[in-house]
């Protein structure tokens, strides 16, 4: 009896020690929610550790090609600058050769004068044939490049009357301030089917003269006027002056060949010339800046006397 009632009261009450005992360690057991809710929460703090980590490793190892292209950067930047520098004084060495061109339409309200505005005016077109005919002229008249310049300003006019030289079409005008000249224009030129042909040769005969007046110097008309026309003949536009080809005969010999008053006689006489030593035009001209002209000068540029080349040159002229 006592055992029993030992065991009934041991029984509950280890049974309520039990109960005590297991339900508060219930209550530090997570429930399903909280480890829905602490886990995530742990992985994703976990997760933004490990990408933080990783970015920032990875941004100090992407400073190396930065610095690598930095390093290479400098020299092309001083590369550039260089280049720039270069093109800067080639362009103002260029400037320093050329020469300021204004073109004036003196008839505006003509027809004439109309067709010149569109066909030289309006696309710059006359400027272009000065600047090509100018550097045409200077290859053949000097060996090299000019010492100096020698055309300050070229002016390009179109004028209102007709020129008193009817074998012309372009007038060459010196003014003598800075070397400057006007090229004058005939209005007639535009009338012809062929003026783009005849301003071009026209011009190109006025920048040769203008080169070698801007020279002044001291020579035979005939000779000036011969290596203008051998400008010409060179340049494409032979036959000049109106009327037929000169006929040579013996008794028209002349030991002076570019004393003759037919600058086509004479720019043939300078075409043989080059045709037995080239460059004879330009070393000739630059011979009478220097030196001044004289008689034996021809002799003398062409390595020996004038006269063998005067008797040459008519002979093959006889022949054709």
């Amino acid at each position: 009896m006592w055992s029993m009632c030992i065991n009934r009261i041991y029984c509950p009450t280890m049974l309520f020690l039990r109960i005590t005992y297991t339900i508060p360690s219930l209550y530090n057991i997570p429930s399903m929610d909280e480890n829905h809710l602490h886990h995530p929460l742990l992985s994703l703090a976990t997760h933004a550790n490990t990408t933080t980590t990783t970015s920032t490793a990875t941004g100090v190892v992407s400073q190396t090609p930065n610095d690598t292209s930095s390093n290479f950067g400098l020299p092309i930047r001083l590369l550039v600058v260089l280049l720039f520098g270069f093109i800067s004084i080639w362009a103002n060495h260029e400037a320093s050769k050329g020469f300021p061109i204004t073109v004036v339409n003196n008839i505006k309200d003509t027809p004439a004068g109309d067709k010149f505005t569109l066909f030289y005016i309006s696309n710059d077109e006359a400027i272009r044939l000065v600047q090509s005919s100018s550097s045409f002229a200077a290859n053949v008249l000097f060996t090299g490049t000019p010492e100096k310049k020698l055309i300050d300003q070229v002016d390009v006019h179109l004028v209102s009357h007709n020129l008193t030289n009817v074998d012309h079409t372009v007038a060459v005008k010196f003014l003598g301030q800075k070397r400057k000249f006007v090229l004058s224009i005939n209005p007639n030129v535009m009338d012809f089917v062929d003026f783009k042909y005849r301003i071009r040769k026209e011009i190109q005969r006025g920048m040769a003269e203008i080169l070698l007046l801007s020279q002044q110097i001291r020579a035979p008309e005939t000779l000036l006027d011969g290596m203008v026309e051998y400008v010409s003949d060179l340049a494409g536009f032979s036959g000049g002056f109106s009327g037929p080809n000169p006929v040579f005969k013996l008794r028209d010999f002349s030991e002076k060949c570019w004393e003759d008053k037919d600058p086509r006689i004479v720019a043939k006489f300078l075409e043989f010339c080059v045709k037995k030593s080239e460059g004879f035009v330009g070393r000739l001209n630059q011979e009478i800046k220097r030196d001044g002209w004289s008689e034996k000068m021809m002799g003398e540029v062409l390595g020996k006397p004038a006269i063998h080349f005067c008797l040459e040159f008519h002979d093959s002229m006889i022949k054709e």
